[in-house]
């Protein structure tokens, strides 16, 4: 389905597609997206010919893996749990954790290369 289609062909194509084409990509599609998105910057990282580079790279995509688990565990535990701000607590040292992880790999990000 193109965006510059017509609304009358975009209606035509959805009809022909399958409930999965048309379905939003599933939380194990995403996680497994994300992950190979992560081993793949991993990889890129490796074949740097400078090791400074190269281990820069691996340590960001470390922290990308410790920061993409730390927040599927908040959004598991936010969903189980928090009902009302009484559980809150309890998940700001992780969300805390999380924040950490982020701001490292931001300042690996901008080391200049």
């Amino acid at each position: 389905m193109n965006v510059l289609d017509t609304p009358e062909e975009q209606l035509h194509e959805s009809k022909n597609m399958t409930h999965s084409e048309l379905a939003a990509p599933s939380a194990a599609d995403i996680t497994a997206k994300r992950l190979a998105t992560i081993e793949s910057l991993m990889r890129q990282s490796l074949d740097e010919p400078d090791p400074l580079t190269a281990n820069l790279g691996a340590t960001n995509s470390d922290l990308f893996e410790m920061a993409f688990y730390v927040k599927q565990s908040i959004s598991a535990s936010m969903a189980q749990t928090l009902t009302s701000l009484e559980a809150l607590p309890n998940l700001l040292p992780a969300m805390e954790m999380y924040l950490k992880l982020t701001r490292q790999s931001e300042r690996i990000a901008k080391i200049p290369k």
